[in-house]
């Protein structure tokens, strides 16, 4: 039978449509065209750069919404199995509480972050866990090799070759006594941030000799001058990122000996509820 290309779309509105009749408390309603967006084809779905997950992956999305419909309609053994198919994609890996409410822009009006929270709040009843461990090792091994961009958003090692890992009760004592340079590569829109950050642009793979070192050596010079030694912690948005560990290899080869990579990342701090403050400079 041939495919029908319109199909992919029509699952992007089944979806979107039982996401609104969610917002509005029509859980049941919402149920149903869930469910339908589930048995329409998403085969010719194009994977398009710089779309939104809900976009390329419908029923990735489509199921954490519909396990968060059953858990808020008390249905939570559905609620528990649809969360279960929803973990195990790609989108699944990185998808939390915490990583839901942080999807919520800033500028919403209060009535639509009521209905997210309340998304979340079914996603948190059917068992979706509210952050990432920053313990947790993935068993990936620890190279120096920079992770190119289209690999980057996966598990990272334990270490990084020259730099020290950090975890949350040391960063804040780093923070408390040694006053270091604070380097984020979390986009800027997500804001506030760990306070102190600057944000530095860090895509993915290159060599220790490209542009991209080369802009990282000039943005340092403005910010440290010579001084080698001044401890400096990068960190990404989760243990899922290479971004930071990136930055934290580029910045041993430059010479600097205190480097140190919060693999946390910001996830781990906001799990502590610990203080937050906008960015205080986009180095660029």
């Amino acid at each position: 039978m041939r495919l029908n290309p319109r199909t992919p779309n029509i699952a992007v509105l089944e979806v979107n449509l039982g996401r609104l009749l969610l917002d509005v408390g029509r859980d049941n309603d919402a149920i149903s065209w869930l469910e339908q967006s589930l048995q329409t084809d998403t085969q010719l779905l194009p994977e398009t750069p710089g779309l939104d997950l809900p976009l390329v992956d419908p029923h990735g999305t489509a199921r954490f919404l519909l396990a968060s419909a059953y858990a808020l309609s008390n249905r939570l053994d559905d609620a528990h199995r649809l969360l279960s198919e929803a973990m195990k994609s790609k989108q699944g890996m990185d998808t939390t509480v915490r990583s839901w409410m942080r999807g919520i822009p800033h500028y919403a009006d209060p009535a639509h972050i009521r209905q997210e929270q309340r998304i979340a709040e079914g996603l948190r009843r059917a068992g979706l866990r509210d952050h990432l461990d920053e313990e947790a090792d993935s068993g990936v091994p620890s190279t120096a090799e920079l992770r190119e961009s289209t690999r980057a958003d996966e598990p990272t090692p334990m270490s990084v070759p020259g730099a020290k890992t950090i975890r949350t009760e040391e960063m804040q004592r780093l923070l408390a006594e040694s006053k270091p340079l604070v380097l984020t590569t979390v986009e800027p829109r997500f804001n506030p941030t760990i306070p102190g950050a600057v944000h530095i642009d860090m895509p993915g793979g290159g060599t220790m000799d490209d542009e991209i070192q080369a802009k990282l050596r000039r943005t340092m010079h403005e910010l440290l001058g010579d001084d080698r030694e001044h401890p400096i912690v990068v960190f990404s948005y989760n243990i899922n990122r290479w971004y930071a560990r990136n930055a934290a290899l580029r910045l041993v080869a430059l010479g600097y000996r205190n480097v140190y990579w919060y693999r946390g990342g910001w996830e781990a701090w906001d799990a502590h509820d610990l203080p937050k403050a906008p960015l205080i400079l986009e180095a660029r």
